[in-house]
């Protein structure tokens, strides 16, 4: 279709500022005391082209300002079309009871392109407003010549049983092309009582008689019309039926089919599943595994590391915490053999990276068994942390004795206050005084209290805390 848009394009630009001009003088005329054109006609470009026995037309009807172009597509056989010729500049017609587009331009080869005018059939209007159907807009009257909407249409509605038919309806009806076959259809399927509302909605998802009776012979013979629009929605067909009920997941209803669709799954899915050695499996777990990203090469990706046999629920549970191959290798490689699925999944929730198992190797504790450093991360204890309380004084650090600082929340600045007061005090008093809440204030407080009267050592500050004063 490139050649098309570029024919297209071009008339635009030749045509556009012709028919603009021509709205303006028409403007001028009125103003100047001439007689308005008739109001139901338009005037615009068109494209098209052929393909086999149909014609594609685009129609664009320019206003005096971009806001105002309109353009719409249509599609008309080439038998619809009066007086139609090809290789030469000429005029042909698109007649029906709404009205007519006369054409001018030129077809060469397959394409074409020129003007048009569409004017309205008074008689037509005149109807509609009789129906008390009401005035219906100039540019949607086209869209009732190509949708084949006319006296006749309007007189099956009626005998269909459809007495109030609005404008906006009809619009509708001629938009998706809905014809009277097509209602009848519907209606014996599901009732005289199905509203043309839902009928032009099955008509938008492409509901037919041959989709329903294919549900139908598929075991679904209650289908009710939001069911089977919702089946169509989702794009469920009888074939999709067949395969995901042949998988050997026991009996599958209309809802759980529905719900196997919605998620992805395919026969060829269940069948990947069952080949990984997951036996058993029913139609809850299958979704289950879908709606986590459960793949065979994921399973198969987990297992080839040698965490012995992982079943079903320790592989659900690796993709869930987003356990992957590449991290088990990097677990290993940190130093931990003879890793579990438990403790890699206990090592993935607390955030357990080959960086932070570096960092420790870095501090000095390259020897962490896995519960401990776990319970370091839990901690939130850094390389950095570590460095500060070395740095403070602490040497001979232990496992026991970082975790220790960490809960009671000793940092090197406070040890740096305290013992701007006591510059002597040993690593374990200053963390006497943590844990008793002791800080820099407090300490200044006691020497306040005590001036001129006793020393104030260490000591007598945590005797003073503890005693409340």
């Amino acid at each position: 279709m490139e050649g098309f848009e570029r024919l297209y394009e071009k008339e635009i630009t030749m045509k556009k500022a012709a028919l603009i001009g021509l709205a303006i003088l028409t403007f001028a005329a009125v103003a100047a005391g001439a007689p308005r054109p008739e109001p139901a006609t338009l005037d615009g470009l068109w494209v098209a082209s052929v393909v086999d026995d149909q014609v594609r037309f685009r129609l664009t009807v320019f206003g005096e300002d971009d806001r105002n172009e309109w353009t719409t597509s249509m599609t008309v056989a080439l038998t619809r079309l009066s007086g139609l010729e090809f290789e030469k500049d000429h005029t042909f017609t698109l007649k029906g009871d709404s009205g007519t587009i006369t054409f001018q331009g030129k077809f060469s080869g397959k394409r074409g392109s020129g003007s048009f005018t569409f004017v309205a059939d008074s008689g037509f209007v005149d109807y509609l407003d009789g129906k008390k159907i009401g005035r219906i807009d100039d540019k949607k009257l086209i869209f009732f010549l190509t949708g084949n909407i006319d006296k006749a249409y309007i007189q099956n509605l009626e005998s269909l049983g459809y007495a109030d038919i609005t404008a906006s309806r009809l619009v509708d009806l001629a938009i998706h092309r809905v014809s009277r076959e097509y209602i009848k259809d519907m209606q014996d399927l599901w009732g005289k009582n199905l509203s043309l509302s839902k009928i032009v909605e099955f008509r938008i998802h492409g509901i037919t008689k041959e989709y329903v009776a294919e549900m139908t012979k598929a075991g679904f013979t209650d289908l009710t019309p939001a069911k089977a629009l919702e089946l169509k929605i989702h794009g469920i067909s009888a074939d999709y039926l067949r395969e995901v009920r042949s998988s050997g997941l026991g009996e599958i209803d209309l809802n759980r089919a529905l719900e196997f669709k919605i998620h992805g799954i395919t026969k060829d899915y269940i069948e990947q599943m069952t080949k990984a050695g997951f036996k058993d499996l029913n139609p809850e777990r299958i979704i289950e595994l879908k709606i986590h990203g459960l793949t065979a090469d994921y399973i198969q990706g987990v297992r080839s590391f040698g965490l012995g046999e992982v079943d079903l629920n320790r592989v659900l549970e690796f993709k869930i915490h987003g356990v992957t191959k590449d991290y088990i290798e990097q677990m290993a490689k940190a130093g931990f053999k003879d890793l579990t699925p438990s403790r890699i999944i206990e090592f993935k929730i607390h955030g357990i990276t080959k960086d932070y198992i570096e960092q420790m190797v870095k501090a000095g504790f390259a020897d962490l068994t896995p519960s401990r450093i776990i319970e370091f991360k839990i901690q939130g204890i850094t390389k950095d942390y570590i460095e500060q309380m070395a740095k403070a004084g602490f040497k001979d650090l232990t496992p026991n004795r970082i975790i220790e600082f960490k809960i009671h929340g000793l940092t090197a600045k406070y040890i740096t206050d305290i013992r701007s007061v006591f510059p002597d005090l040993s690593l374990q008093k200053a963390l006497e005084f943590k844990i008793h809440g002791i800080d820099k204030a407090y300490i200044d407080y006691c020497k306040e209290l005590f001036k001129g009267k006793r020393e104030v050592t260490p000591e007598l500050v945590v005797r003073m805390k503890i005693s409340g004063i």
